[in-house]
């Protein structure tokens, strides 16, 4: 019962953002606090890019959609909200800096640095349908199988650390892991190269929202 209540809530939660996001006049009254800007080490962020204005000299801006977030959620529901509503100009405000290059290898050589993800066939559907897939494929490692570790893996014939590799030779869709980081780079430059005209990048922001009934309940206030 309660992972039945937890995923109705979820639910509820997902409609009730997917609402926010798809209202008209979505940031009016706009106030933006500029964050300090973190680059990793060799990338080619412009450090002379026009910084985020203060909140004194913010002005009221109107736009139909504002995403929170320029992260893989982020970024690819702006992608989404690009292609269901062309006409409509949606706002991606995030309080990082830009992403990095998902092709600087001098960045992404040592793996252990980042957080993997593995793509699996329903990752994978999704991307595709947005037709971001064979971007994504580009900058992934196809793996076999995983190491699974647990209580019970040595009596499975684990290693002396308890790991027991799994090898999948059945399934039609082979894994695909990247840094989580290196997939944010890859939906940044698809937003950039196909979706200028619609999607507005905004880095080095952070966002709060003041009124979410504001124009008589007909738009969201931040």
């Amino acid at each position: 019962k309660d992972c039945s209540k937890n995923k109705r809530m979820r639910l509820k939660t997902i409609r009730l953002l997917l609402l926010v996001a798809c209202q008209k006049a979505t940031v009016s009254a706009f106030v933006a606090t500029p964050t300090p800007r973190i680059n990793p080490p060799n990338s080619n962020i412009n450090e002379n890019a026009t910084p985020a204005p203060t909140a004194a000299a913010a002005e009221s801006q109107t736009t139909d959609c504002v995403v929170v977030g320029a992260g893989p959620a982020g970024l690819l529901t702006a992608i989404m909200l690009a292609q269901k509503f062309p006409s409509r100009k949606i706002k991606v405000y995030d309080r990082l800096s830009e992403p990095p290059s998902p092709f600087d290898e001098s960045i992404w050589s040592d793996v252990a640095k980042f957080y993997l993800i593995g793509l699996g066939s329903r990752g994978q559907n999704a991307l595709a349908h947005y037709g971001v897939l064979e971007d994504v494929l580009n900058v992934c490692t196809t793996v076999a199988g995983r190491m699974d570790w647990s209580p019970e893996s040595k009596k499975d014939g684990g290693d002396e650390d308890g790991g027991v590799e799994r090898i999948f030779t059945e399934r039609k869709v082979k894994t695909q892991v990247l840094p989580r980081d290196k997939l944010v780079g890859v939906l940044h430059d698809v937003v950039v190269k196909k979706y200028s005209k619609n999607i507005e990048l905004n880095y080095g922001y952070e966002v709060f929202p003041e009124d979410f009934e504001a124009n008589d309940n007909s738009a969201v206030q931040i």
